[in-house]
């Protein structure tokens, strides 16, 4: 099974600007991608969102992660013109992921079934960003949709639906009301995902099982 460690996410009032100056971010709102930039991720679908976004709220996209995929993702942006609003941040350390998660207003993860039935099961950053208390946007993808509860902790939307990511990430990103609500709902669902809680739901299953045999 998948767990965090939740208490390794420690929430400071006010870091986030601290934060965000550190790695030189000076948009209003962040949103951000961690992961393999293989195919299944959907990546492109995020970039192509992003290019809508940008008209709509002062933002920036970071993508953190590194693969196959990179050069030509890297061509995507230059092509929709949007260099100076995404950054590819390349493989990052855990403590790095940690800032960037704290750092960020939504966390995407676009993820989609390839031609040849490739796709995710529940990526760890969904769990990692729930414990950071950041809202979520997820393809309605296998494993991912057992976590995300549409409008409670995070939005779900269809793989490779570029309107409808650019259109969650916005809801989110103009309503402060709507993130502070995700955000506390994220936390809360966190807390079943902690590793002690899934520990000792495993140790109660083998107690159970050396009871009858």
């Amino acid at each position: 099974p998948m767990g965090v460690a939740i208490n390794e996410y420690k929430h400071v009032v006010g870091n986030k600007e601290k934060l965000k100056s550190k790695y030189g971010i000076n948009s209003e709102f962040t949103l951000l991608f961690i992961g393999r930039l293989s195919e299944k991720k959907g990546v492109s679908y995020l970039i192509e969102a992003m290019s809508k976004i940008i008209f709509q709220a002062n933002s920036n996209l970071i993508i953190c992660g590194d693969g196959p995929l990179r050069k030509d993702l890297e061509q995507l942006v230059r092509k929709k013109n949007i260099e100076e609003f995404v950054k590819f941040a390349g493989y990052v350390s855990d403590s790095d992921k940690m800032d960037y998660l704290f750092l960020s207003d939504v966390l995407i993860v676009p993820s989609i079934v390839t031609q040849s039935g490739d796709t995710e099961g529940l990526p760890v950053v969904v769990l990692e960003g729930l414990a950071a208390g950041i809202p979520i946007i997820v393809s309605d993808v296998s494993g991912i949709k057992d976590v995300i509860i549409n409008g409670y902790n995070g939005f779900l939307v269809e793989p490779k639906n570029v309107e409808q990511i650019a259109e969650k990430a916005l809801d989110i990103l103009k309503s402060q009301k709507l993130r502070t609500k995700l955000s506390k709902n994220a936390l809360k669902t966190s807390k079943k995902y902690d590793w002690n809680v899934i520990a000792g739901k495993y140790i109660e299953i083998f107690r159970n099982i050396s009871i009858y045999n």
